[in-house]
């Protein structure tokens, strides 16, 4: 228990630490190489990379680790593959994204009593950034997603989704 309490406040430590240490905003660095780690339905590292001044590829590998509403605990493999558009006002710390992309799963979907090697679907990634530094970025991410290969056996062609917190370190 007390370790539980030293962890906690060494977290809390290191997070207003960094948004006390922020160096300036500036508005031409919003859309720059990035890596980061999704807290949540997967856990993943992604890392974004911008095309044009608006656009980016973000690429996400990680683990279904589990979901919300659900008591088992899973581990399938995920590859997310996303192209983007970012938004944001002038002389805003906000940055909001949008996209299309695919899942690969490597191995059956959790939510689906058949069995399969892997599975394909489509997203559509939505995202809130509140970028804290020059360097690091906190967010949320949500992405609804088809399963279209093979169709989803519970609800044909169900639309399911992930979710979670991201932290992302800008180069």
């Amino acid at each position: 228990m007390e370790i539980e309490q030293k962890v906690k406040k060494i977290i809390v430590f290191l997070i207003i630490s960094i948004i006390v240490s922020s160096s300036a905003f500036a508005d031409d660095k919003r859309n720059r190489t990035s890596i980061g780690l999704l807290i949540g339905d997967p856990v993943a590292f992604s890392l974004r990379m911008p095309i044009t001044q608006k656009n980016y590829l973000c690429i996400s590998g990680g683990i279904w680790a589990w979901h919300f509403w659900h008591d088992p605990l899973y581990n399938t493999g995920i590859l997310a593959v996303d192209f983007g558009w970012m938004f944001s006002k002038k002389n805003s710390r906000w940055n909001y994204s949008a996209g299309i992309g695919l899942n690969i799963f490597f191995a059956d979907n959790p939510k689906d009593s058949r069995d399969y090697d892997a599975c394909l679907g489509i997203r559509f990634p939505l995202g809130i950034e509140f970028v804290v530094s020059d360097r690091i970025s906190i967010g949320i991410e949500l992405a609804p997603f088809f399963q279209m290969l093979p169709p989803f056996a519970f609800r044909l062609y169900v639309i399911d989704q992930n979710a979670g917190m991201i932290i992302r370190y800008f180069f």
